[in-house]
């Protein structure tokens, strides 16, 4: 069984991963809200064009926790599949509730998390 690709995506020292998804991805609703994508979807878009190109990844605007989990997994090797789907579940949950500054700020935690599960809340 192969492994999964690593996301090799450069950001400057002082950059942070979410601000260039962010930036590309700038305006995230909620799935009732009837936009075409979630802070999760953004995550998905975001690192999915990198892998398989823009036109096949629209499709990924309002995924599944399962899936964030996933791509979170991908983009920061120290997150395990709890600590991911933990992630996730937050991310989900705070943009269902139309709290998008958490959804991102929770985001932002998880690419760039080098801690325990324990500090998480986990």
């Amino acid at each position: 069984m192969r492994n999964p690709p690593r996301l090799k995506l450069t950001f400057s020292d002082r950059a942070r991963p979410v601000d260039a998804i962010r930036a590309r991805y700038p305006n995230p609703t909620p799935p009732a809200a009837g936009g075409s994508y979630c802070v999760g979807g953004a995550l998905l878009l975001y690192y999915a064009s990198h892998l398989v190109g823009y036109r096949r990844a629209r499709r990924l605007g309002f995924p599944p926790s399962v899936q964030i989990a996933g791509v979170l997994e991908l983009a920061n090797p120290q997150l395990d599949r709890r600590l991911a789907e933990h992630f996730a579940t937050q991310i989900v949950t705070r943009n269902d509730a139309y709290q998008i500054d958490a959804a991102w700020a929770t985001l932002d935690r998880a690419l760039r998390w080098r801690g325990k599960p324990e500090r998480a809340g986990v």
